[in-house]
Formats: structure tokens, C-alpha cells, sequence
């Protein structure tokens, strides 16, 4: 490239301190930034439809399901009820979304989907036992 214009949208991927001072960034930039952001925003749109919610509001719900997750899973182990799931979580996340309901949910960004299904399936199933 005669001028990193030329590379077009970039994408942060990953950075690691790797030590003092020293940050390894791993990123995509042009077609391959447009891609990434393009998986990652049907991501938010599945992951929202999901959750029942705005896309800003992900986070805070995905956290509100897997705490209902973890007292759905002991009840069920204490042989009590399990309670309804009903998500009211309204709280507004404004940095990197995908990350955060991926932390929430202690899982990797690829597999939140996935894991909302199953947290979903898991809470519905003990609910009918």
C-alpha cells in the first residue's frame, strides 16, 4: 500500500500484553473487516431476537438469563421449582457488546448463540420435570 488509507475499515481481533509495554494486536482490515463486522451483527441480531430485547440491552439480559440459569440448575438438583424465566434486564451496554454478553455468559463470542439456546432449552426442560 502506498497509504494505509488504502487498507479501508480495520477490526481489532485481539490484543494480549505480552509484557510491559508490549501489546500484540491481532486485527482483519478491509474485506475481512467488513466480513467480521458483518457475522458479528447478525450475531447481535439472533442473539437479541433470543433475549427479546434491543441489541444495546444484550448484555445486561444475557447475564440476567445465566444467573436465572445457575439457580434453575440447584433448584433442580434440590428437587424444588424451578421459576419461570422472565427477563427484564433494561440496562443500556455501550462498548463492544458481542464481548461483553460473552463474558457474561463465560463463553467464547462464536458460541453465544448457541449457549443462549441451550440455556434457554436447559430452564424450559427442568421447569417441565
Amino acid at each position: 500500500m502506498k497509504n494505509t488509507q488504502e487498507a479501508g475499515k480495520i477490526k481489532i481481533l485481539k490484543a494480549n500484553k505480552i509484557k510491559d509495554g508490549i501489546v500484540r494486536i491481532t486485527f482483519a482490515a478491509g474485506k475481512a473487516a467488513q466480513k467480521i463486522a458483518e457475522e458479528e451483527k447478525t450475531v447481535l441480531d439472533k442473539t437479541a431476537q433470543l433475549l427479546g430485547c434491543n441489541v444495546h440491552e444484550i448484555p445486561g439480559r444475557a447475564l440476567e438469563l445465566f444467573e436465572h440459569w445457575k439457580k434453575a440448575r440447584k433448584a433442580t438438583q434440590k428437587k424444588e421449582a424451578v421459576p419461570e424465566l422472565k427477563l427484564t434486564s433494561k440496562e443500556k451496554y455501550t462498548g463492544d457488546i458481542l464481548a461483553k454478553t460473552a463474558e457474561n455468559l463465560q463463553t467464547q463470542p462464536d458460541q453465544v448463540v448457541k449457549t443462549i439456546e441451550r440455556f434457554t432449552k436447559d430452564i424450559s426442560q427442568w421447569r417441565e420435570n
